[in-house]
């Protein structure tokens, strides 16, 4: 705390001034953040994104844009660099290994968060299996903007995180289906 008796009328008003835009900052974010609206699409996006506050959220789809994709659209390759990441809104698609299908993706469902902050290639092809609607954003752009952007990547890493337990908890139902629920001596599910 600065004391009047025992500074300068300057460095009164240097106080001032640090008090002044401190307060505009914080004015800025609240602000940012009450103002911040988001269409019925986007909801679902912000609900993943856990934490991050509203106008941070609003700021971070502006990044993005939305598409409507067609069955059989491909958004992954496996083995290729990802070139987006992808947050499916509405629609479905099937993710294939080695040309064997391992998994869905359901509303909700984030493609491309394995690699995409990583520039590491794809582990699966991802396909569109019917009408679809996506937000997507550059994986590129996603990097620069995460890397700048400290608030957002804690929270895209929280919501991934989530995501890949889901799609791992997903995983393991499917193998014990396919394989009646049976392990081998020595091994066991995750």
């Amino acid at each position: 705390v600065y004391s009047a008796r025992t500074g300068s009328l300057a460095g009164m008003i240097w106080m001032a001034v640090l008090v002044v835009v401190a307060a505009a900052q914080l004015s800025r974010l609240l602000f940012s953040d009450v103002r911040a609206s988001f269409r019925p699409e986007e909801r679902g996006l912000l609900g993943a994104l856990d934490g991050l506050s509203r106008g941070h959220a609003r700021h971070l789809i502006e990044q993005g844009h939305w598409l409507n994709g067609k069955a059989g659209d491909v958004l992954t390759e496996e083995g290729q660099a990802v070139p987006n990441l992808y947050f499916l809104a509405e629609g479905g698609a099937a993710v294939s290994s080695a040309g064997a299908l391992v998994a869905t993706c359901q509303p909700g469902n984030f493609i491309g968060e394995v690699t995409a902050l990583a520039g590491a290639p794809a582990t699966g092809t991802v396909t569109l299996d019917r009408p679809s609607g996506l937000w997507c954003v550059a994986a590129e752009q996603l990097r620069r903007y995460a890397e700048t952007h400290d608030g957002v990547r804690a929270a895209l890493e929280r919501a991934f995180r989530k995501a890949l337990t889901e799609k791992l908890v997903a995983a393991n139902a499917m193998i014990a289906e396919l394989g009646g629920g049976e392990t081998r001596p020595g091994t066991a599910a995750s």
